[in-house]
């Protein structure tokens, strides 16, 4: 629930973010002078998309681990690859750092539970080959944005 709450409130703060600083170019082209409410308002806007950008892969790690808790009935998936060890990886997904790399073509992974399917999508990275981008669709910022990166 309050995944996706906050899914929905990364948009708003980045529309907001875009419209306080056309405000603030409008503002000085013709009022031509600062005025304290709008630059409070953008720095506002900056701060909750700054937290929501920082605070939300870790919640989509949080639920990927819990929602893989129970028993994995099966992978099925467009592309071959060790479904055992993208099992465990999975469970113990966590942050990786950069690498200057970029993720290629993206492909569908779907994990059968007990209770429903968990749809992910994994892209190899472009440096690393034993590396692969997970992104969660089920919600709007993990579609664009990666969960974490597993090594398999």
């Amino acid at each position: 629930m309050l995944l996706s709450v906050l899914d929905f409130l990364f948009p708003v703060s980045g529309i907001g973010v875009l419209l306080s600083i056309i405000g603030f170019i409008l503002m000085m082209i013709f009022a031509k002078r600062l005025n304290p409410r709008i630059i409070v308002v953008m720095v506002l806007n900056f701060v909750i998309t700054l937290a929501l950008m920082m605070g939300l892969p870790p919640l989509g790690r949080a639920e990927i681990r819990s929602l893989l808790a129970d028993d994995i009935e099966g992978i099925t998936s467009d592309m071959a690859f060790n479904r055992n060890l993208l099992e465990k990886r999975l469970k113990n997904i966590a942050f990786t750092a950069g690498t200057n790399s970029h993720p290629l073509e993206r492909f569908n992974v779907v994990i059968k539970m007990n209770d429903g399917d968990i749809p992910l999508q994994l892209a190899r990275d472009s440096a690393e080959k034993s590396i692969y981008w997970v992104y969660y669709p089920k919600y709007r910022f993990f579609t664009i944005n990666e969960v974490g990166k597993v090594r398999l």
